[in-house]
């Protein structure tokens, strides 16, 4: 495993997390402010986000959060990241 910089990190989220993809990401703000993820997109299909199960939001490098979501009747729990200095939201692959 190679050693990366913090900055190296910093501008390259993927650098020690392979199983990250890009995704696009339709999200709304309460009026705090705070970001409300409500959409996604994976390999065209829009996914409905049903419930944030927990948020860590205001992190150094941005927002973390757990949703809850039903695809085919199935539910499922994902994570979704969303990096600020990037402007870039991430799926984090579970399988």
């Amino acid at each position: 495993m190679a050693f990366h910089t913090a900055e190296e990190e910093k501008n390259n989220p993927f650098i020690n997390n392979p199983n990250l993809v890009t995704v696009p990401v339709i999200a709304s703000f309460n009026t705090e402010g705070n970001m409300i993820p409500i959409y996604f997109s994976v390999e065209g299909i829009k996914i409905k986000i049903d419930k944030i199960i927990w948020a860590k939001e205001n992190l150094a490098w941005g927002s973390q959060y757990r949703c809850r979501i039903c695809v085919c009747d199935v539910l499922e729990e994902i994570e979704l990241m969303y990096f600020k200095h990037k402007n870039m939201w991430t799926l984090k692959r579970n399988r």
